[in-house]
């Protein structure tokens, strides 16, 4: 009877492991989605929180400066927002910075957060979303709004398109 020896069957050690992981988080990296021409698909395309944030931030610290970069463009904003004195009708990027500039001066933000539209397909051109501000008058009781923001992907960049009011 002739006995060979085998050798026993080794499990891959953890440096293998570590290896055969490192190649393929690098070889994903060559696998990116791209478009036709050759770029990467989201390299071109302006993020679609960015224009959330920004509403956001100007909210937050009362500050219409932040808004500007909504704010260009030839096309008139549809503005609606009887708590603050705007009646509604067609205004210029500058019309609606002057009037939060102003309502801005007086008020003090509590709380400013996004109730849905956040959430928006990556392909989108445009998109809605309600927000519900709390906010005081000097020394006065919280007053609440909840504001629809429309913003509409032009040239490449985010602009306000609409500010309503939910009444």
């Amino acid at each position: 009877m002739n006995r060979q020896r085998r050798k026993p069957q080794r499990s891959p050690s953890s440096a293998a492991w570590i290896g055969l992981w490192l190649g393929l988080i690098l070889l994903s990296g060559y696998l990116t989605p791209t478009r036709a021409d050759g770029t990467d698909s989201e390299e071109e395309r302006p993020s679609l929180s960015a224009p959330l944030d920004v509403l956001a931030r100007a909210f937050r610290a009362g500050s219409p400066n932040l808004l500007r970069s909504l704010l260009h463009g030839d096309g008139k904003i549809h503005a609606s927002f009887p708590a603050l004195g705007i009646e509604p009708g067609y205004y210029s990027g500058d019309q609606v910075y002057f009037l939060f500039r102003d309502h801005f001066k007086g008020r003090r933000t509590i709380r400013f957060n996004f109730l849905k539209g956040a959430d928006v397909p990556p392909r989108s051109q445009n998109l809605t979303a309600v927000a519900r501000w709390v906010y005081r008058v000097g020394g006065s009781r919280d007053f609440t709004a909840e504001i629809a923001f429309t913003l509409v992907l032009r040239e490449n960049a985010w602009c306000l398109q609409e500010i309503r009011e939910l009444l």
